[in-house]
């Protein structure tokens, strides 16, 4: 399960996972949720913080370079745009992980991570990983955006790619 939050103003997309992260879980709500964006909104985001501090079991179930091109060729349908380049605007958004709080799983994410070779992925993983979301929000400066505010979270659930 995952709940995000858009803060557009600052070009930031956070998403929260809890329980079990059970395939590409990341990758599919960013497509999810890029359906459900209009393209202002979409090119809005360069940044994007994926908090797994609550994921209490993880597998590395998809994450093999054809689901990883499956899923390239699906974002690229969901937000492509007339007058931008999705392939540049990709490559710039940057991502951050909080990590998941249990070893077990933690040691199950960075085996997820570095699967996957650089020249696969076409979006940034920052290598500075985080302990909580205030600690991130600190790193891009945005403290004063803290505490989240608890409305305006939405819940998503992972429909899969089809």
């Amino acid at each position: 399960m995952y709940v995000y939050k858009s803060l557009f103003n600052v070009g930031v997309l956070i998403i929260k996972f809890s329980g079990n992260y059970l395939s590409d879980d990341a990758r599919q709500s960013l497509l999810d949720i890029a359906r459900l964006m209009n393209p202002d909104e979409i090119y809005a985001i360069n940044t994007v913080i994926l908090d797994l501090k609550d994921v209490t079991s993880m597998t590395l179930a998809n994450t093999d370079k054809a689901r990883m091109a499956y899923w390239q060729r699906e974002i690229f349908s969901v937000i492509k745009h007339p007058k931008k380049d999705v392939a540049a605007h990709l490559a710039a958004v940057k991502i951050f992980h909080v990590l998941p709080e249990n070893n077990v799983v933690k040691d199950m994410f960075f085996k997820r991570v570095t699967k996957l070779s650089p020249e696969d992925r076409i979006t940034e993983i920052r290598d500075d990983n985080f302990h909580n979301l205030v600690d991130v929000l600190e790193q891009l400066d945005l403290l004063d955006h803290m505490p989240l505010p608890a409305e305006g979270w939405k819940e998503g659930k992972l429909r899969g790619i089809k």
